[in-house]
């Protein structure tokens, strides 16, 4: 797997100056740099931060095929697992939220988690409000024909393949399986106007998969739908910091 080429870590601090080592998995057709900003904040705050452009976006698009879900899952987990860092707290956007809870229970030293808008079987609930959402809202809309055109520049991007194999069936039996095994603190994020995963029943799903963690925290992101961490950043920062230091 190619890693360094395509990796962004932070300026480290000794680990005695370390409030943990954030490790970001970002979304479909997406890239690290859209959060930079929360990532940078939460440097500022005292954490080492680990991100990289996952294979077929961004700028890592030297790939010869198509990267399913399983391909990322082992891309993910051997890229965390290779920098074997103490107090390991994983992050992860939408696609990267379902990733982060496919290999939570196989990442050494873990200290907590944190969904962002996280893929899950949620995802699939509330079919025809969403549709509804993208033929009258032209913003989402775009944003949706965006996601799902092919890539001029990176002719191994399939939008369609991809996400059609994200909300498999098969898909979600392995992020059930992930949630059921996180045995650390679980923060859950939703952007209240989510129409691409609804927080509701989406968060009912994750609490009722996470039995395992001792702590399950829920926070819905007022004035944000998908992103909350880029629509709400200054609320949204608050929210897993006051976790992060509570647990």
């Amino acid at each position: 797997m190619k890693f360094k080429r395509h990796t962004i870590i932070f300026k480290k601090r000794h680990f005695l100056f370390s409030k943990g080592n954030v490790f970001f998995i970002h979304g479909f057709d997406s890239n690290w740099t859209v959060h930079k900003n929360l990532l940078m904040d939460l440097y500022h705050e005292g954490y080492n931060i680990y991100t990289v452009d996952l294979p077929n976006h961004g700028l890592n698009i030297d790939f010869d095929r198509q990267f399913l879900f399983l391909d990322y899952i082992r891309f993910c987990k051997g890229y965390v697992n290779l920098k074997n860092k103490k107090k390991v707290i994983l992050i992860g956007h939408s696609m990267g939220g379902g990733i982060v809870s496919a290999i939570s229970h196989q990442i050494k030293n873990l200290k907590a988690v944190v969904l962002l808008d996280p893929l899950q079987k949620g995802a699939k609930a509330h079919k025809a409000k969403r549709l509804l959402a993208s033929i009258f809202n032209k913003e989402l809309h775009e944003k949706v024909k965006n996601w799902l055109a092919p890539k001029a520049a990176n002719k191994n991007f399939d939008g369609k393949k991809l996400l059609s194999d994200l909300t498999s069936e098969a898909s979600d039996k392995i992020i059930n399986y992930g949630l059921s095994r996180i045995d650390v603190p679980l923060l859950v994020v939703f952007g209240e106007n989510d129409y691409i995963i609804p927080p509701e029943p989406s968060v009912e799903h994750i609490k009722e998969n996470a039995k395992k963690s001792p702590l399950i925290k829920v926070v819905l992101i007022k004035k944000a739908e998908h992103s909350p961490g880029v629509e709400n950043e200054k609320e949204t920062l608050k929210e897993i910091t006051s976790f992060l230091l509570n647990i």
